[in-house]
């Protein structure tokens, strides 16, 4: 059994690192605000960021946590995880996934399915897997995707500023709902080849939290 829960945390790590080394998105939505052109790639700094609110599920709630557990664990990857193992896993824990890459099938499906995602019904899901198939349509080999996904939970997206170099993302906490946001990379952005750095803050100002690698941000509770 020991051997067994090995191999599955193995796998685990795999499908991290694979999901790290890949990741992108963009399309329609519940709540559409305006569409972003295509040449619109802000340089200036202290610039507002224009953003596509791509899916708006304003009273969508992650599931309760046993039912969670249960439901990861029909699936053959998780059998052999403990249940404060599967709800430690960060698409779990973390309020906002940021996608600056394609990160494949596999890997936005584990991410849906460990965030909970597997719980919105039949219409929410037909719009999430429209934003990702639209993602995916700007996906390059060549060179890095002008666009980035967020996944947000529990909180609405305001206001999008670019600082010194780093994005500003402006919150307002509302306990609950789930959106899915496009934007395109600024022109400094698109020149690296990492992720650059990106925090957050509530409309009164106060930092929520900051990330710069990986691909789920923790973003602190009230």
């Amino acid at each position: 059994m020991k051997i067994k829960s090995k191999l599955t945390k193995i796998f685990y790590t795999f499908s991290l690192l694979a999901l790290i080394t890949s990741q992108q998105i963009n399309t329609k939505t519940d709540n559409q605000v305006q569409a972003i052109p295509l040449d619109s790639i802000a340089q200036a700094q202290g610039t507002n960021i224009s953003f596509e609110v791509c899916v708006d599920h304003a009273n969508f709630v992650r599931p309760n946590p046993q039912k969670h557990v249960n439901r990861l664990r029909s699936d053959n990857h998780y059998q052999d995880m403990s249940s404060q193992e599967i709800l430690n896993l960060p698409p779990w824990k973390d309020d906002f996934f940021y996608f600056s890459y394609y990160a494949g099938l596999s890997g936005t499906g584990f991410m849906s399915f460990e965030a909970g995602l597997w719980s919105l019904s039949n219409s929410q899901s037909k719009s999430h897997d429209k934003c990702v198939d639209k993602f995916i349509e700007n996906h390059r080999q060549d060179q890095r995707n002008p666009m980035t996904q967020l996944w947000i939970f529990n909180h609405k997206l305001k206001q999008i500023k670019w600082e010194n170099n780093k994005y500003i993302f402006i919150v307002e906490y509302r306990g609950k709902g789930f959106q899915v946001i496009n934007y395109r990379k600024t022109a400094w952005d698109l020149a690296q080849d990492k992720t650059v750095w990106f925090e957050f803050v509530d409309t009164k100002g106060n930092r929520l939290g900051g990330c710069k690698k990986g691909w789920t941000c923790p973003i602190r509770k009230k």
